[in-house]
């Protein structure tokens, strides 16, 4: 069979393809938010891992396209911290070389790169989830997370799946043109190709229209959850001496929150800046704040308010704070449950490598700030209570957890959440709280700013963890986007009341202060994903490192049996050594 010419593209056509993988996955997310084009994105870096390669080469050239593409894409990282921000692009570029190597093997095995890219590209995002804290960003699920009929399948295999039909069709884009460049043609084959994949997304797409369809049967109003906006800057949110002025501020929408008549008021990560425990470490301020939070809550509703916990022994030793929410009862009492970061944000939360003082010193200069400002973590999480009485005088106990920042883009921690020791759902739904006042740059005296694409991606990823577990989750964060994703994936709209000039649109949330209120809608449904788990990321990891630690293994073996040779191409594209033979 006479091999076509994407076997011998050169080294400058193989980086123009990987580049333009680049280019497409880069406008698949927002802002330009473009999932159609997902879907053929990686095949163009599918077809630049051709046998004729050297290892070497490729591993460079994907490494050089990775880190391309992983600069521009975090590019809101340099808001916080610059040198962060390109030692971020550097580290996530690691994982692409090795897929590349993988895909390569593929081809080479003539092994059929439509179930090898979907294993090998759900095999690497899983990977970003283990190193430094795990880096769920991104991933090529959440291009779609507008798309509900494709995501439904979330609730059998998480976000992964997604990635893996994706991924699976433009495996079998690359070999159908694979097949059509090679002579003679063989239409069997491209059938063969096609047929596998065209049956699993119709199966997809069907599944998932059958999950939406019932929404009206499985799904019933809850209570009345009001989320709050707050729009400070953090240089605001960082002097401290703000901290009653920002309340001030706060106070003011979650007031007309609560005459709206909310149940349930939720305020932002840490909008509270000092600590609301017996435990007052800064007596004067806290006091004032948390008797003001009392007043507040006896005019009816319950309050969820972010704010920094003590950790201390049971001698009154102080060992630090912690990043916290705490609930406020309509009765004026504080709640002795209260919830405390578990998943801390590296370098944003906390600096690694304590013990080693020379190695600590370096990691500070990658901070925003000039000392140690490391967290205490949370251990466990919590569920909280929230009684509602009905119009007929019925009082029903619902039941919520809550995800702070970045924890809401792990899939694990909204998964503990989920079930109890029996299997039974235990919580109605889950709440965000988030600050994503660092992601924003504002550039007038009125508060307006401009908003990076960290915020809409954050949202789109939130989307996931509501459809994996048939829970809705509730944001309420700094800056925006503040919104109630109901346990399909749907980012609502429509609210049952908000403030004057609240966007209907949650994308135009950003760099405003406002509140909303909605009916939550609760869903009886248990999810096979909520019950066994990241199964299919798990299977595809395993594959992904057998897949690439193969391919080194064999180019070592090269290396020592010195039959290791570097192609050069001709300009009519064959093999000098061939050639010569």
């Amino acid at each position: 069979m006479k091999q076509g010419w994407l076997f011998n593209l050169d080294t400058g056509q193989a980086l123009g393809l990987m580049l333009l993988t680049a280019l497409g996955l880069s406008l698949a997310y927002p802002p330009i938010n473009w999932p159609i084009l997902a879907w053929i994105a990686w095949t163009p870096w599918i077809l630049a891992c051709k046998p004729g390669l050297s290892r070497r080469r490729l591993m460079v050239l994907a490494y050089s396209a990775a880190v391309v593409y992983w600069t521009v894409s975090l590019h809101w990282i340099r808001l916080v911290t610059p040198p962060g921000w390109i030692g971020m692009g550097l580290y996530m570029a690691l994982l692409w070389p090795l897929s590349s190597l993988a895909l390569q093997t593929c081809q080479r095995k003539k092994w059929p790169l439509s179930w090898g890219a979907a294993i090998i590209i759900t095999g690497a995002e899983s990977a970003q989830g283990f190193p430094l804290g795990g880096f769920f960003w991104r991933l090529l699920g959440h291009s779609q997370a507008t798309q509900l009929p494709i995501i439904q399948i979330a609730d059998l295999v998480g976000a992964a799946g997604v990635s893996f039909l994706v991924a699976l069709v433009n495996g079998t884009l690359a070999d159908v043109i694979l097949s059509l460049s090679q002579r003679p043609l063989s239409y069997r084959r491209l059938l063969t190709q096609s047929i596998p994949t065209f049956l699993l997304l119709t199966a997809c797409l069907g599944y998932g229209h059958w999950r939406l369809s019932q929404t009206t049967e499985v799904i019933e109003p809850g209570p009345r959850v009001g989320a709050v906006q707050s729009n400070i800057p953090q240089l605001v949110k960082e002097a401290w001496i703000e901290a009653e002025d920002i309340v001030n501020e706060i106070m003011l929408d979650s007031q007309a929150c609560q005459q709206a008549g909310a149940d349930l008021i939720v305020w932002p990560e840490t909008m509270v800046q000092t600590y609301l425990d017996e435990f007052l470490v800064q007596p004067e301020t806290a006091q004032a704040i948390d008797q003001q939070l009392r007043a507040h809550a006896r005019q009816g509703s319950h309050l969820l308010i972010g704010a920094y916990g003590a950790q201390i022994l049971a001698d009154q030793t102080y060992l630090g704070q912690s990043n916290s929410v705490f609930l406020y009862r309509p009765d004026g009492s504080l709640a002795h449950e209260r919830y405390d970061k578990i998943h801390l944000v590296l370098f944003g939360e906390y600096l690694p490598f304590r013990n080693i003082k020379w190695l600590h010193d370096l990691m500070i200069k990658f901070t925003p700030y000039d000392y140690d400002y490391s967290l205490i973590a949370g251990t466990q999480p919590t569920i909280f209570t929230l009684p509602v009485t009905n119009d007929k005088g019925v009082t029903q106990d619902y039941r919520f957890s809550v995800l702070i920042c970045y924890e809401d883009v792990m899939p694990h921690l909204a998964r503990s959440r989920i079930l109890d020791d029996r299997g039974r759902k235990q919580v109605h739904w889950l709440v965000n709280t988030s600050n994503d006042g660092w992601f924003i740059r504002y550039h007038d005296e009125q508060g307006r700013g401009h908003a990076t694409n960290e915020l809409a991606q954050h949202l789109y990823t939130c989307v996931f963890r509501a459809v994996e577990n048939r829970v809705p989750i509730i944001r309420s964060v700094n800056t925006g986007i503040s919104a109630l994703i109901d346990s399909t994936g749907r980012i609502h709209h429509e609210s049952i009341a908000s403030s004057e000039n609240w966007p209907q649109n949650p994308l135009n949330r950003t760099g405003l202060s406002g509140w909303h209120i909605d009916k939550m809608p609760i869903d009886s449904r248990v999810s096979l994903y909520s019950r066994t788990g990241p199964w299919l990321e798990r299977v595809c990891l395993i594959l992904w490192i057998a897949l690439w630690l193969g391919s080194l293994g064999q180019g070592f073996r090269e290396i020592r049996q010195g039959r290791r040779t570097k192609p050069v191409e001709q300009a009519d594209g064959s093999n000098a050594k061939a050639k010569k033979k």
